[in-house]
């Protein structure tokens, strides 16, 4: 039986969130969150992202959310058949963290 300690733990999760953020469409959906001072729910945020940068489709955009929700970079609350998602400012504060103490 192998035992993952807390530091390899740390190095797998971190490796995870940096993997989350290693795609632009992921980085323009954080910036069109956080320029939009709140929440969006997805049909808002791809009308954004149209408008601003490329054309994308609804479940794409929902699989990029799905991968930075997973990653701990967003919240999710769920109204009716909307979910809205907005950024988790403390979890990039975290992994600035982290990142700068192994870099």
């Amino acid at each position: 039986m192998t035992t993952v300690t807390q530091e390899e733990t740390r190095t797998l999760v971190l490796a995870c969130q940096c993997a989350a953020l290693g795609d632009a469409t992921r980085l323009h959906i954080i910036a069109v969150l956080r320029e939009q001072d709140g929440t969006l729910d997805v049909d808002g945020l791809v009308d954004v992202l149209r408008a601003r940068y490329k054309e994308i489709a609804q479940p794409t955009a929902s699989y990029h959310l799905r991968k930075l929700y997973d990653a701990g970079f967003l919240t999710c609350v769920t109204h009716g058949l909307h979910s809205y998602y907005s950024v988790r400012e403390e979890a990039f504060d975290a992994l600035r963290a982290a990142i700068g103490g192994r870099l």
